[in-house]
């Protein structure tokens, strides 16, 4: 193989990399905006409650999750930071 072949194979396998790691990055957000709709029914303060806690856990161990959107928007619609702060409340317990 000469060298631009070999380019463009590690161009193809980076490229698909990249593919996979924003369909983990969408499914992410998508569980998270599920699972927050579902699990989390007041106003969160500094911590979950013990229901909350124990819905979000079920919620993301389910392995078959409802694919909806976020109160209608696509996850992408909402804002990187919004979806990562409540991603990561889900980890604060």
């Amino acid at each position: 193989m000469d060298s631009s072949s070999l380019d463009s194979v590690e161009l193809q396998r980076f490229l698909q990399q990249e593919k996979e790691r924003a369909m983990v990055t969408e499914m992410v957000g998508k569980l998270t905006d599920v699972c927050w709709d579902k699990c989390i029914t007041s106003t969160p303060g500094s911590k979950f409650s013990s229901g909350e806690s124990s819905c979000l856990t079920n919620c993301a161990q389910r392995p078959n999750y409802p694919y909806r959107s976020r109160r209608g928007r696509t996850a992408s619609a909402g804002s990187p930071s919004d979806t990562s702060r409540r991603f990561n409340r889900m980890d604060m317990n």
